[in-house]
C-alpha cells in the first residue's frame, strides 16, 4: 500500500483515509491540529469574553450566568468554537495527511447535495412528530414562549451556524476519526460502537445529562453510533450531515429545553427533560429513519441520488 494512493483507487468511505498520508505519527499530528484548535483556540474568545464579564474579580467565572446575562453573545461565541474546528479538521487534512476535506464526505470527494435534503427533511419531521407525541401524552411541558424579538434575532445566526457546528462534529467524529478508526477496523459495527463510544464522551458536559446521565449516555451513544453506521451502509457522510442538522434546528428553532447545552428562544420551551421517553422516541425515530433509506429491497439511494 502506497503512501498517496489515488481517489481512483479507493472502494469504500473509510478507506478515504488511505489517500495521502497514512502514517500513525501523520494521524497523531492530525489530532493534535484539530483538538488545538477546536478546544484551545476556539475557546480563548468564549473564556475572554466570561471573564470579562466577570469583572475579573476573586471570584471564578461562571459562564452559566454569562450565558444568561448574553445570551446572543454567548451563542455566537459557542458557534465560533465550531468554526475553529472546522479549521483545525481542514488544516489537518490539507497540511499533514496532504488531502482533500471533501473525501470526509465521500471517497471520490463528490458531494451530493440532494442526499443532505433528504437527510434533513426525514429526520426533522421525525424530530416534529417526537414533539407532538410528548406534548398530546404530557399536556402543559410544552410551553408557547415566543418572543419576537429575541427570537427573529436568535433566527439567521441559528440557521447559518448551527449546520456548521453540526458539519464540524460529523467531519471529525464520522469523518476523520471512523476513516481513521477504518485502516485498521473492518466491520461496519465495530466501527460504529466506536464512534458512538467516542461521541458520547464530550456530550457528558452537557447539563441536559444531570437529569438522567445513564439514560442520556445511552441516548448519546446510540446518536453517534446510527450516524455512523448509516454513513458506512451509505459508504457516504450527506445522511448523517442532513440528519444532524435537522436535529439541533428543530431543537434551537421549535422546542428546546429549559437546561440546554445551547440555549435559545424557542417557539416553545419543555420544561422537563423526560430522559425516558427521549431515549424511546429516539429508537423508534432511528428505525424508521433507517428503513426510509434502507429497507429491503431498496437500492443504495446515496449512489443511486
Amino acid at each position: 500500500m502506497t503512501d498517496t494512493e489515488s481517489p481512483s483507487q479507493i472502494v469504500l468511505y473509510q478507506d478515504a483515509a488511505r489517500q495521502g498520508r497514512t502514517s500513525l505519527l501523520s494521524f497523531i499530528a492530525g489530532l493534535f491540529v484539530i483538538l488545538f484548535f477546536w478546544q484551545i483556540l476556539g475557546g480563548i474568545p468564549l473564556t475572554f469574553f466570561v471573564l470579562i464579564d466577570g469583572g475579573l474579580g476573586p471570584t471564578a467565572p461562571d459562564i452559566q450566568s454569562f450565558m444568561t446575562r448574553q445570551p446572543l453573545l454567548s451563542f455566537l461565541l459557542i458557534m465560533l468554537t465550531f468554526i475553529f474546528f472546522v479549521l483545525g479538521t481542514w488544516l489537518a487534512l490539507r497540511l499533514v495527511h496532504r488531502r482533500k476535506m471533501r473525501t470526509l464526505i465521500s471517497a471520490d470527494g463528490s458531494i451530493r447535495w440532494r442526499r443532505i435534503a433528504q437527510g434533513f427533511a426525514a429526520w426533522f419531521i421525525l424530530a416534529a412528530l417526537q414533539g407532538l407525541v410528548e406534548a398530546w401524552l404530557h399536556p402543559g411541558r410544552y410551553v408557547w414562549t415566543f418572543n419576537p424579538g429575541s427570537f427573529f434575532l436568535f433566527l439567521a445566526p441559528i440557521l447559518l451556524l448551527i449546520p456548521i457546528q453540526t458539519s464540524a462534529e460529523e467531519f471529525f467524529f464520522r469523518g476523520y476519526l471512523l476513516q481513521g478508526f477504518g485502516l485498521k477496523l473492518r466491520s461496519i459495527w465495530l466501527l460504529s460502537l466506536l464512534s458512538g463510544a467516542l461521541f458520547a464522551l464530550p456530550h457528558m458536559a452537557n447539563p441536559e445529562v444531570s437529569v438522567n446521565f445513564w439514560l442520556l449516555l445511552i441516548y448519546y451513544f446510540l446518536s453517534g453510533a446510527f450516524m455512523a453506521y448509516i454513513t458506512l451502509k451509505d459508504q457516504r457522510l450527506e445522511l448523517a450531515l442532513g440528519m444532524h442538522a435537522a436535529n439541533n434546528i428543530f431543537t434551537a428553532v421549535f422546542a428546546n429545553y429549559t437546561i440546554s447545552a445551547l440555549a435559545t428562544p424557542a417557539l416553545f420551551t419543555v420544561q422537563e427533560l423526560d430522559a425516558v421517553y427521549s431515549l424511546a422516541a429516539y429508537i423508534l425515530s432511528i428505525i424508521v429513519f433507517y428503513l426510509l433509506f434502507f429497507r429491503p429491497g431498496r437500492t443504495n439511494g446515496g449512489q443511486n441520488a
